[in-house]
């Protein structure tokens, strides 16, 4: 995955309004990201249908680990 930008500091701005905005677009844009793929990860780590292969899209079955004849 592409890194990512760190969060901005204030000590990086002139005023707190300029801090504000920035962290604003910030937490709406790559923290959005950041969030997205954080709850993916948690969600297939513990999920207990997870067997160490790609995930499924929704709409298909469970696979079973049988291959089909």
């Amino acid at each position: 995955m592409a890194s990512l930008p760190e969060a901005p500091k204030r000590e990086q701005f002139e005023s707190q309004e300029e801090f504000e905005e920035a962290l604003g677009y910030w937490q709406g844009h790559v923290g959005r990201i950041k969030g997205l793929v954080a709850r993916y990860a948690k969600k297939t780590a513990i999920s207990p249908n997870s067997s160490g292969s790609e995930p499924q899209p929704a709409n298909s079955p469970p696979s079973t680990g049988e291959s089909s004849k």
